[in-house]
């Protein structure tokens, strides 16, 4: 970033500035949303279309790993739909991210201001924040991260103000879990503002404490116990059960070399992302740009690390420093135990990481004159994850599911049956980008006068996902289509390191 456009900021008023800045983060995000979606906003967007038409229950719009998303998706999809739109319920989904990632990088801009009384700090922050390789990437898909983390530094905020927002922040808290669980663990650092507030008696900022959790654990309770009124009871029979259900492929990681190769490898992908197998295939004339980009902000960043310039920042007090570390360290000791290589569960800590580096640029004057060669040094960041990461993940290509579930639907005539045993994610995707098909489970015990007769009174192929070749293979049926006369037989297949997706249909 030229000096001439650093004093232009400067020079703007803090709404204008923020305005600007995030209208080019909007620009951004939405013309190049990630078109490799992440499995659960596929699965989340197939409930709320098949609720929409009737056919699943309302049950299926409320999971207690993030409990009123799905609800609220549905209410947008529909309200999307009565104004005339005409897309998928992925693209509202996707839609409502964006706008929650704006707001927050919007709120963490003025969270950053307000803390350390400095313009160019704050863009810094900004910038990092918006431009991390995993919350950008998340910020254009479907998940339900981001709007929790967008309420949870809401909370934050609001407890930090002079005097602290206890009921507005218990709300922000209360919604933050409404969208995810995880967003359960800031009740450390929201205790930690409350009795770190040293204007109120020691007895009061008790019994504020003792407040804020039970009134929001009261609040939170109440919704669970709303919602699990709903649903259907076979898979959890009470409602602490319900509460506490996990994902089926959940893994904890305890090893010791699984959580360094890992868990702090994670970390690095909030800042940085790419893989070169990925890259090679969109090598083109935006990537060289953005590669360009990179280079010179990193030797403008460089060049003006050598050149200090006098700045002035105010020292984030005490109360704020062990808050935003209290932050970090609840989530940090949380998910080394749970799904510790997973760097999309940390975007809840993201927040914090990006105000503290704001924080330790503030306390150090050599650091402060240097915030020029930050700001350029952030650019390059934004410039390599946008070559290395999101304009690849642009592209529908990118995704080998979403390209199979593609071909299936232009190769599959609508009202084709398919029939599995196991649903999984790889499924999901199938049924969803391939719409207009029966997904049936195979009935308890197959046998050959099963096929014989599914097929011969089919007016279109009958199919089979992985799961229920596996079984039919296992019961030796498929090897005796041929001599039953069941037909042609089409076959697709998607086998490599991370998929093992077979398909096969026979025509009548």
């Amino acid at each position: 970033m030229s000096g001439r456009e650093l004093a232009r900021f400067e020079q703007a008023s803090p709404i204008r500035t923020r305005l600007l800045l995030t209208g080019f983060i909007f620009a951004l995000y939405v013309g190049f949303a990630t078109r490799t979606f992440y499995w659960d906003g596929v699965l989340f967007s197939l409930y709320i279309e098949k609720f929409s038409a009737g056919e699943f229950s309302k049950g299926v719009l409320f999971h207690p790993n993030h409990l009123f998303y799905n609800a609220v998706g549905y209410l947008l999809y529909r309200g999307a739909t009565a104004l005339g739109f005409h897309g998928r319920a992925i693209s509202v989904l996707q839609g409502l991210n964006i706008a929650a990632s704006i707001v927050t990088a919007s709120l963490v801009f003025a969270f950053a201001q307000r803390i350390t009384q400095s313009r160019k700090i704050a863009l810094f922050c900004l910038a990092l924040f918006a431009f991390g390789a995993t919350w950008w990437k998340f910020s254009t898909d479907a998940n339900s991260y981001i709007v929790s983390v967008l309420f949870s530094t809401l909370a934050i905020n609001l407890l930090l103000k002079e005097p602290p927002r206890i009921l507005s922040s218990a709300i922000c808290y209360v919604i933050a879990m409404m969208f995810h669980q995880l967003a359960v663990f800031l009740c450390v650092p929201a205790v930690c503002a409350i009795a770190w507030f040293n204007e109120w008696p020691r007895i009061k900022r008790i019994w504020t404490s003792a407040a804020y959790l039970a009134g929001s654990a009261a609040a939170i309770l109440m919704a669970y116990w709303l919602a699990y009124s709903q649903v259907d009871h076979a898979s959890a029979p009470t409602l602490v059960s319900w509460i506490l259900t996990r994902s089926m492929d959940w893994r904890a990681g305890h090893s010791l070399p699984g959580l360094v190769a890992t868990y702090f490898a994670s970390y690095v992908k909030l800042f940085l992302g790419g893989r070169w197998t990925l890259l090679q295939n969109y090598l083109s004339l935006p990537v060289y740009l953005g590669f360009a980009l990179c280079l010179i902000t990193l030797a403008t960043a460089a060049v003006l690390f050598r050149r200090p310039k006098p700045q002035s920042a105010t020292i984030a007090g005490k109360r704020t420093r062990i808050v935003l570390w209290a932050w970090i360290i609840v989530y940090a000791i949380f998910l080394a135990w749970w799904e510790p290589g997973a760097a999309f569960h940390k975007l809840y800590l993201w927040p914090p990481v990006v105000l503290l580096i704001g924080v330790w640029i503030a306390r150090k004057s050599g650091r402060l004159e240097r915030v020029n060669a930050f700001l350029a040094l952030t650019a390059a960041v934004a410039a390599w994850n946008f070559s290395a990461y999101v304009f690849p993940h642009a592209h529908s290509s990118a995704d080998p599911v979403l390209m199979f579930a593609q071909t299936l639907d232009r190769q599959l005539p609508p009202r084709t049956t398919v029939y599995y045993s196991n649903l999984d994610s790889d499924d999901w995707y199938l049924e969803y980008f391939a719409p207009g098909r029966k997904w049936s489970p195979l009935p308890p015990h197959p046998d050959g006068g099963w096929m014989r007769r599914t097929v011969s009174t089919s007016p279109v192929p009958v199919c089979f996902e992985t799961s229920a070749l596996d079984r039919l293979n296992s019961a030796g049926l498929l090897s005796k289509g041929a001599d039953w006369g069941l037909g042609a037989v089409q076959r697709w297949s998607l086998v490599n390191k991370q998929h093992r997706i077979r398909f096969e249909c026979l025509s009548p």
